[in-house]
């Protein structure tokens, strides 16, 4: 009897040191390889933070920005031939936020703005802009959100470029916006 009560008692610590183990180990894979939150990129949709000069985005045309962290940049196709474009998107935890630069292969404004009494002129680079901003409150009848969006047109050599941005749920423009369309830069050729 003596015998099956010292093999009953190894055989449970042997499977508690077993349980022990699994667990330890597992508690260690998740800490290291796992959904960690801590890993995973932050998304600043709602600009917080300020430009960080390392998250400056190139487009092969010349130009360039800061982009908001998390942030996804996307390039328009190299063969267009109207224009170029450079698109940041961060996806909040509503809809996605957008900053969006084209630089259109004319030299001159689009017809379409330059008569619009709803942009105003400003200085954007040291250079004559027009800019629009549109605030739509939310409407709960229709179930529309509340939307920022804003573009500004400035023009430099032969080309005109469009910055345009559109933030929803948003019912004033995030606070370090301006921060970010002013880290946009020309490259130096």
């Amino acid at each position: 009897m003596k015998l099956f009560e010292s093999s009953t008692k190894y055989a449970v610590m042997i499977v508690l040191a077993v349980c022990t183990i699994s667990l330890l180990c597992l508690l260690v894979f998740s800490i290291n390889f796992g959904n960690n939150e801590s890993k995973r990129p932050r998304v600043d949709w709602e600009l917080n933070k300020l430009p960080d000069e390392s998250n400056r985005i190139y487009h092969p045309c010349g130009i360039s920005i800061i982009s908001p962290s998390g942030w996804t940049p996307s390039f328009s196709a190299a063969d267009n031939k109207e224009y170029h474009g450079l698109y940041l998107i961060g996806i909040s935890p509503h809809s996605p936020s957008l900053i969006k630069i084209f630089e259109y292969h004319i030299p001159s404004y689009p017809d379409k703005i330059k008569n619009d009494p709803t942009y105003k002129p400003i200085i954007f680079k040291n250079l004559p802009a027009l800019e629009k901003l549109d605030i739509k409150k939310s409407n709960n009848e229709t179930g529309t959100p509340s939307t920022v969006t804003g573009k500004r047109y400035f023009l430099r050599g032969n080309h005109c470029y469009c910055i345009v941005y559109s933030f929803q749920f948003y019912d004033t423009v995030p606070v370090n916006l301006s921060l970010y369309l002013d880290s946009f830069a020309f490259q130096k050729k």
